[in-house]
């Protein structure tokens, strides 16, 4: 929210935020739904009370169904002058990083033959367009369904997440579920960075030329990235869909179970009626 108005890194903006927002919305739950271990730990920093139930938003069947399909491709060779595309899914927005990203190809090894593909729209789109003007490839810009999306994804060599801020970042589980190795920003306001497998999938945020260093080593090592990929690719499986339903239910039958034994050993009060405003107003005005 606060990235959205150029002040995602004012620290006493952001705090009026959580303060706002502990006070009068988190603080008088028992229970806070997040979506990160990360975010978990954000807020109980901040003093959120809550029991925290870190849970993923989770991904549909498609992506890991697609993974199992990748995994079943007979996969031919590239010409050593063959495209290698490199996609990102996210909002065209400052705190999402695709800049970075086409300022690394431009120190890359490849950058004669890296097609960039950015699934998303948003009003850095016109910057990119232009600042991608000097690549040999200019990278394009899509904005596809779920179906679209999964394709680009089987037809992608390698997924880059640079974005500074994320609580998540589902698209980031999507695109390595479906067999893909990420190379991912390793921002310290950002979760994403939990799904690395190990440091070769994580580059310093904010830096091209380390960007451009992990691309390539991935493309330099063909082989090594066709293990992890498969790594990769289990790895989703423990983010599906169902089984944060299940998550999810649990914490909920948690709190009912909660509230009926509190109800069982408090005693009854009188219901307080709430004084509406035309009838508190008429009793100030009396007071004239």
């Amino acid at each position: 929210m606060t990235s959205s108005v150029s002040m995602g890194k004012v620290e006493w903006f952001n705090e009026l935020f959580y303060r706002s927002f502990r006070h009068n919305i988190y603080n008088r739950v028992r229970h806070v739904h997040v979506p990160s271990q990360f975010m978990g730990n954000m807020i109980a920093e901040r003093g959120y009370t809550a029991k925290i139930h870190p849970i993923s938003n989770g991904i549909q069947e498609a992506f890991m169904e697609a993974g199992e399909r990748k995994k079943a491709m007979i996969r031919v060779k590239k010409a050593d002058d063959a495209p290698i595309k490199i996609m990102m899914i996210g909002r065209l927005s400052q705190e999402k990083r695709q800049d970075v990203i086409i300022n690394a190809v431009k120190y890359s090894k490849y950058a004669d033959r890296i097609q960039l593909v950015f699934a998303g729209k948003g009003p850095e789109y016109e910057k990119y367009v232009e600042l991608g003007k000097d690549l040999k490839h200019q990278p394009q810009f899509i904005y596809v369904g779920r179906d679209e999306l999964i394709e680009n994804l089987l037809d992608t060599d390698l997924y880059v997440h640079a974005s500074d801020m994320e609580s998540e970042a589902i698209s980031c589980i999507e695109a390595f579920s479906t067999g893909l190795v990420p190379v991912i920003a390793n921002s310290y306001v950002s979760a994403t960075p939990q799904f690395a497998l190990d440091g070769r999938s994580l580059f310093i945020p904010g830096d091209p030329k380390d960007l451009a260093r992990a691309i390539d080593y991935w493309l330099d090592h063909p082989g090594e990235r066709r293990v992890m990929e498969e790594k990769y690719r289990q790895f989703g499986r423990q983010y599906s869909l169902a089984t944060s339903v299940e998550m999810f239910e649990q914490m909920l039958n948690e709190e009912i179970q909660e509230n009926e034994a509190r109800i069982s050993i408090e005693p009854l009060r009188p219901v307080r009626r709430r004084e509406s405003l035309g009838r508190r107003l008429r009793r100030v005005a009396a007071l004239f």
